[in-house]
């Protein structure tokens, strides 16, 4: 591909999520420019083992939450099943000793409670971040009970934006309004006004209300997953 007809893509994440996602885009011939946006500050909350400790399953949300956790957490001894949000999470966590019972390929959180639905109940223990909010009441209406315990906080950085590297950008890419934050608090007006003549593709809808604020030429992702934002970037989505 000719550089010049190359697309490329900023990036507003934490570091971690940065290098996985640059590699997705990658592979799809898209450039990406980082903008390390967001800051991961593990839970020191002792009080997660016993609670882990009690639950039938166990769900882990990101591979942030599996990092923060893992401290706290034996998976010899942990006897729930455990459960992934993502296949780059459920990878993770099979590379730190803990066996998979299940992970969608697709449809993140709501595909794990399709999957609940046709099993047991029982007591969940959800390891997520600080301000996650999900609806269990279907599930609880069958007699499961859900505990979250906060692994990790998701704080946005102030950052130096530099505005020729958003000119250099054909899109941009966000996965949460944290980010859409982070990027707003640290634009200057020049830089805000270069940002608002790229297309923002968004994972979900929320991050999609919140681009759409700055953005003139916002596209939702099909399905919820970082693949679904790079292919909709390389196939430059309505």
């Amino acid at each position: 591909m000719e550089e010049r007809n190359r697309k490329v893509a900023l990036l507003f994440r934490s570091a971690d999520d940065i290098v996985r996602t640059s590699e997705e885009f990658e592979m799809r011939g898209i450039r990406t420019i980082p903008f390390e946006a967001i800051e991961i500050v593990c839970s020191s909350d002792s009080d997660l083992e016993s609670e882990v400790g009690k639950a039938d399953y166990i769900i882990f949300i990101s591979r942030n939450a599996v990092m923060c956790s893992a401290p706290h957490i034996n998976a010899g001894m942990v006897k729930a099943r455990i459960i992934a949000t993502g296949m780059s999470t459920a990878r993770l966590l099979e590379e730190m000793g803990f066996g998979v019972a299940f992970a969608p390929s697709i449809g993140g959180m709501g595909a794990v409670l399709e999957w609940l639905k046709n099993e047991p109940h029982g007591r969940v223990a959800v390891l997520c971040e600080s301000r996650s909010d999900f609806d269990f009441t279907r599930l609880e209406e069958k007699g499961f009970s859900f505990s979250k315990q906060a692994a990790y906080e998701a704080k946005p950085r102030k950052m130096s934006m530099d505005s020729a590297k958003v000119l250099a950008a054909t899109h941009a890419a966000l996965f949460s309004p944290l980010e859409v934050e982070s990027m707003k608090s640290s634009a200057d007006n020049d830089t805000l006004a270069a940002l608002r003549k790229l297309k923002a593709v968004c994972l979900g809808k929320k991050t999609y209300e919140a681009a759409s604020l700055i953005f003139d030429n916002v596209a939702l992702a099909r399905r919820n997953s970082i693949a679904s934002v790079a292919d909709g970037i390389a196939g430059d989505l309505d």
